[in-house]
């Protein structure tokens, strides 16, 4: 099951959906042969790279890769889960989804549905709060920030009073279970395991939203300090609720954000609010966590450029150790924008002004720039510091995904410190945590043809059974081909067939993106050149591990002889011996 969604009915609304229908819902498509295109809505584009089988039901785009099934289409669109989705096309599809608890009972109580509804019903607490008489320190609170009454009713901005269970007496009022209210993060569970407490007490509440508008949480903010609570405090983790999923205020600025394709992300709902209130609305908050690349695919969707905020310290540049792998495998454009000391987002503007902060942003410099200077600046101006800051750098060069990208970090690593690209590539290569890796440009020549089988099988899948007789999946050298291998020969001995629709569910994002990708190639095979094919693929599974039996061997064989193993080396030697000669056979 899928989010308490019986399977039987995820089927009938996947069969339902036609997915032309849906994404030319958000997306203009035109009729190229026997598929679709379209300007791509997840990356900025001037021609159409975005394309739909409508055959396949599903769509890729091969220009930022992005890729999936009509499920997936709404998850990277909107920003929801896989069970809202389904949930939202069978509303679109007239199919009735009945929820199932883990008990088997038809259950309202602690579905996610029941939880938003706590939320909203508590998001309407806190804005009633806010307007009534013991709201008026927060209004005033509000004031003093510059937060007029239209932000704080586009924001649902509210009041969380004092008081250990003002809120939930009114979700107890409104028939909400407590167990709901709890789940939801709404209330805490006292020492004594008897009482409930209201988790935001005393607080300014900012609404935490999704991209389809729901809410699904709350951040707050004291405004008196106390001994032992944060100034700041969000709603913990819940079913609905992932901090590494959403950006604050990104549903209400969005199409700020498309239109200017760039993004200053700063890390408070305070900082995107008062930015708001000065007219700044291409911003997004993150809440409380650092950036993921689940954040970054959701802003891809809009702009092509983020903007960060980093002090020029050791904390700044450990911030962008971690940042800049993920957008240089997002294949987004990351730039730093350093502040006058003493001043954030929102002392800035309040002191300088908008046109201020738009003249700092233009002067924000680059995101790999940013961490070499930060990081060569830490080491002597010497051969030895250099090496040393070069090994730290490619360090986080290691964790970029993709062979090309690392190669265009390296090369602008050998630019700043004036030492030759082979000079730096012989190091990575010497790095410990690389030593027992096969080499790089054989590792993509391995999935490149570990690849090109998955799609012969995606295209054909009545060979699977050549390929899935025997697990391949410790053969294979790509993670990735793996996983979508042992996806598809999970589906193939249930259903002797491999739908990619189908297959999309069970990997995560970037091996869906692939999965697209793969099933909307070229066409499939003839039956010979199919056959043949599938010989091939095989044999170069079979000629793949005698080489490196081969290698193995002659590697044993050297430690044998420097080690003065006589007797270990002679049998060594006719291992070797025997396969050469099967191999000649």
């Amino acid at each position: 099951m899928a989010g308490m969604i019986p399977e039987h009915k995820i089927d009938e609304v996947r069969s339902a959906a036609d997915i032309v229908e849906v994404i030319s819902s958000y997306v203009p498509l035109s009729r190229a042969g026997r598929l679709l295109k379209g300007l791509c809505p997840f990356h900025g584009e001037k021609t159409a790279s975005f394309t739909v089988n409508p055959e396949r039901r599903i769509f890729h785009c091969f220009g930022c890769g992005a890729g999936g099934n009509v499920f997936r289409f709404l998850m990277m669109h909107k920003g929801i889960t896989f069970p809202e989705a389904v949930t939202e096309l069978a509303e679109r599809y007239g199919i009735d989804l009945p929820r199932v608890d883990a008990r088997g009972d038809q259950a309202h109580r602690g579905t996610k549905t029941a939880l938003i509804e706590a939320v909203a019903l508590a998001q309407k607490f806190f804005e009633d709060e806010l307007e009534g008489p013991g709201g008026r320190p927060a209004r005033d609170y509000l004031a003093r920030r510059g937060l007029g009454r239209n932000l704080i009713e586009e924001f649902h901005l509210g009041w969380a009073p004092a008081g250990w269970d003002n809120l939930r007496l009114f979700l107890e009022s409104r028939k909400i279970p407590t167990e709901v209210v709890e789940r939801a993060g709404l209330v805490k569970q006292a020492r004594d395991g008897r009482k409930y407490y209201d988790t935001f007490r005393s607080r300014v509440v900012c609404p935490i939203s999704g991209l389809d508008g729901k809410t699904v949480a709350f951040g707050g903010r004291l405004l008196v300090e106390e001994e032992n609570q944060p100034k700041y405090l969000n709603s913990p983790e819940t079913p609905v609720y992932h901090k590494g999923r959403i950006l604050y205020g990104l549903d209400k600025n969005r199409p700020r954000l498309r239109e200017r394709r760039t993004v200053l992300i700063v890390e408070g709902y305070f900082d995107l609010l008062s930015l708001a209130a000065h007219g700044v609305r291409h911003v997004a908050a993150t809440l409380g966590t650092a950036l993921t690349p689940d954040h970054l695919r959701l802003l891809k969707g809009y702009v092509d450029q983020a903007v960060l905020l980093f002090d020029a310290d050791e904390a700044g540049r450990n911030a962008a150790a971690r940042a800049l792998p993920l957008f240089m495998s997002a294949d987004l454009d990351g730039r730093v924008l350093k502040l006058p000391e003493g001043h954030d987002p929102d002392t800035f503007v309040r002191e300088f002004g908008p046109e201020a902060l738009e003249e700092a942003l233009s002067g924000a410099v680059d995101l790999l720039d940013f961490y070499l200077d930060q990081t060569l600046a830490r080491y002597p101006d010497s051969l030895a510091g250099k090496s040393r800051a070069a090994q730290e750098v490619l360090g986080v060069i290691g964790r970029v995904e993709g062979r090309t990208r690392q190669d265009l970090l390296r090369r602008a690593l050998a630019q700043r410190i004036e030492v030759s690209e082979e000079a730096l590539e012989l190091s990575a290569r010497r790095r410990p945590e690389q030593e027992e890796e096969p080499d790089g440009l054989v590792r993509e020549l391995a999935a490149d043809f570990e690849m090109e089988m998955l799609r012969t099988i995606l295209l054909h899948p009545e060979v699977g059974n050549h390929f899935f007789s025997t697990d391949l999946g410790p053969r294979l050298d790509s993670p990735a081909a793996r996983r979508i291998y042992e996806a598809m020969a999970g589906q193939y001995r249930k259903t002797r067939t491999v739908d990619p629709d189908r297959l999309i569910e069970q990997l995560e994002p970037a091996q869906a993106d692939l999965v697209s990708g793969l099933a909307l190639g070229e066409d499939g095979l003839e039956d010979e050149n199919l056959n043949q094919a599938v010989s091939d693929f095989l044999g170069r599974f079979e000629e793949r591990d005698r080489r490196r039996r081969e290698v193995r061997l002659s590697g044993q064989i050297k430690a044998a002889q420097q080690a003065g193993d006589n007797a270990g080396l002679v049998l060594l030697i006719q291992e070797k011996n025997r396969l050469l000669k099967n191999n000649a056979i």
